[in-house]
């Protein structure tokens, strides 16, 4: 048995064997107190007597159980409230980290035997203990002991290898983590309520339905009608989610002293909101509150605007990040004949050889007679000399085939095809100016020390190409198009004629999964923040309708992260405008170049198990998020 008299923060490792050795130890974080006094205030500690029971095994053996307790003894005369939370670890011989649940065989490896439980409720990641502590007074241990699985089989017959062979020369550590606070601190750890159960109970009394946005549907004639008012259901990478819809006033948020309006929740369980301003305070019955009043440019990051990327004129430019900004080119073509083709080989002397996948001859003429044929057969190259040996500087890729007086084209500079050209345009090497102003935002609001409240959500900035002249890179084009490319965002949510919108919440690529974490998506987030997707904007209802929650002002322009369409302008000095989706001062989407200056409103997603501890989601009453 130790004790451990805490006076802020003591630290305890011990290491013993599991099937050869293990690590069991206690971690205690003690005093809510983090603030740093300049003057000569002294803070108070608490004063709290720790108590482990813990005897370390020579030899840890499957289906063994070893005694694990901690309890706390208040040693203040005053009542103190405790909590406690469990980390665990498996580390193998080599340093590599094994999961909890072994892969060979399913089984949780080493299983925490729970005690006296009806004594602690379990708050999120914490258990906190049901009554405070008074002078002397001892706390009941919520766990009892440590049992390695008796299904683990780290060997066969043969001393074989077995399933969980892995953890035969592992280390398992165990840390407990206490805490303790006065008696005000412990309402915040007691009176918590899931948000995501708030959330899923609204949804649940208007009958768990998602809104149809076919034409004709029972639900919905199509998505701009007033219709769908509350949370509705959704899915995201095949789970179900919720988001709130239309006129709704019960989804604010206070976190970190800021206030955000819910959007919907995630896969993973977590609840993406938009910023909606600084909280502002009042006071009732003598008791401070928060509340969330702003309105128009005060839901804005800051209060001016500023542009998305400084360019337009390249398809780089409606990234979150980007690679080589190459730009689209104007072709005069009243006299001059030129090369085709639909493939074409680079050679290691820098020379293109233009190739074709048809049993004709190349083609060959000026543009006005072979534009259609070229259209046709999916003829994107083209080369200004004689011959099907192009240079480098001399091949391009066509985007448009609507004009029989000129045509726009992305010079190829030495890429190997026009799939390496994409992707070096979409490479994620230079951070947007939206990006780096919003994470440069982040920080200097203080909401970096919060990050751990957080989950590691994807934002989405979808340049997948659906449709247009870089879709189907082998295959015949329009030519009467002048919109050469249309990105996915853009066919989901703005183009259907029949108007049977079809949001997502999917983020197909990778590269364009934005996220803090390469586990999650790309790892190319500095912070875990980002903005609204069209998709987003689509399922909020937000289309010629005034009263959509998610309208801010009608002299705020909002960017979104979505990517919607490159199109052709018939000038010589900016053939090509890049075009990103906002909602716009009318109340609906449209489309803006990202050199437009434009207004931010930053997204988070709060993890999983979130608490609040008080409010009823109105503004003048918003839910308090507990941020430890």
């Amino acid at each position: 048995m130790r004790h451990f008299k805490n006076r802020k923060t003591l630290a305890i490792a011990c290491a013993v064997p599991v099937f050869t050795l293990v690590a069991i130890g206690v971690t205690f974080a003690v005093n809510n107190d983090w603030t740093n006094f300049t003057s000569e205030f002294v803070p108070g500690d608490y004063d709290t007597l720790f108590t482990e029971v813990f005897e370390a095994p020579s030899n840890w053996k499957t289906c063994e159980t070893i005694e694990k307790t901690v309890t706390a003894t208040n040693k203040n005369d005053y009542p103190i409230a405790v909590r406690m939370k469990f980390e665990e670890s498996w580390v193998a011989k080599d340093g590599t980290e094994l999961p909890l649940v072994s892969e060979g065989s399913g089984l949780q490896m080493a299983i925490i035997n729970l005690d006296n439980i009806d004594h602690w409720q379990k708050m999120g990641d914490y258990y906190v203990y049901d009554t405070d502590l008074d002078e002397n007074q001892t706390s009941t241990s919520p766990i009892a002991s440590v049992t390695l699985n008796c299904d683990a089989n780290r060997s066969n017959s043969n001393d074989n290898p077995g399933p969980d062979a892995a953890y035969a020369d592992a280390t398992y550590t165990l840390k407990v983590i206490a805490q303790t606070t006065d008696a005000s601190g412990a309402y915040m750890w007691r009176n918590a309520t899931p948000l995501r159960d708030l959330i899923l109970a609204k949804a649940n009394d208007l009958g768990d339905y998602a809104i149809n946005f076919t034409r004709g549907a029972t639900v919905s004639d199509n998505i701009s009608t007033a219709n769908g008012n509350g949370v509705n259901k959704y899915t995201e990478n095949g789970q179900d989610v919720y988001y709130y819809r239309g006129k709704i006033t019960d989804n604010n948020v206070v976190w970190a002293d800021n206030c955000w309006k819910i959007i919907r929740t995630t896969a993973t369980g977590g609840i993406k909101m938009v910023y909606n301003g600084k909280a502002s305070y009042t006071t009732v019955d003598g008791v401070p509150s928060k509340k969330c009043s702003a309105t128009g440019t005060a839901t804005a990051m800051y209060p001016n605007t500023a542009n998305y990327n400084s360019s337009n004129y390249s398809p780089a430019d409606v990234g979150y990040m980007y690679g080589v900004r190459v730009q689209p080119t104007r072709a005069n073509v009243d006299t001059k004949a030129y090369y085709f083709s639909n493939t074409v080989t680079l050679g290691s002397d820098g020379f293109y050889q233009m190739d074709t996948n048809y049993n004709d001859t190349f083609t060959y003429g000026k543009w006005s007679a072979v534009r259609t044929e070229a259209a046709e057969k999916g003829y994107h190259y083209f080369c200004t000399t004689r011959g099907a040996r192009c240079a480098s500087d001399s091949l391009g890729y066509i985007l448009n085939f609507s004009s029989t007086s000129y045509f726009i084209y992305l010079p190829m500079n030495g890429y190997e095809n026009i799939t390496a050209l994409k992707e070096a345009m979409f490479k994620n090497e230079t951070n947007s100016n939206a990006k780096r102003n919003i994470e440069n935002w982040f920080v200097s609001a203080g909401l970096d020390r919060h990050e751990d409240d957080l989950e590691d959500a994807v934002f989405c900035n979808d340049r997948s190409i659906d449709s247009g002249t870089l879709s189907d890179i082998n295959g015949p084009a329009d030519a009467a198009a002048s919109v050469v490319i249309k990105f996915g965002a853009a066919n989901r949510n703005i183009t259907q004629t029949n108007g049977n919108f079809t949001p997502s919440l999917d983020c197909a690529n990778v590269n364009d999964a934005f996220t803090k974490d390469v586990a999650n998506g790309n790892g190319k987030l500095a912070h875990k923040v980002g903005l609204m997707t069209l998709d987003e904007l689509r399922l909020a209802g937000v289309t010629n309708r005034s009263d959509v929650y998610l309208y801010p002002s009608s002299s705020m322009n909002t960017y979104t992260m979505s990517p919607v369409q490159i199109s052709v302008n018939n000038w010589s000095t900016s053939p090509a405008t890049s075009y990103l989706s906002i909602i716009n001062g009318g109340y609906n989407v449209a489309n803006y170049s990202p050199s437009s200056a434009m207004y931010y409103r930053p997204v988070v997603s709060l993890k999983a198990g979130t608490n609040i501890v008080t409010g009823d989601g109105t503004k003048n009453n918003p839910y308090i998020v507990k941020s430890d």
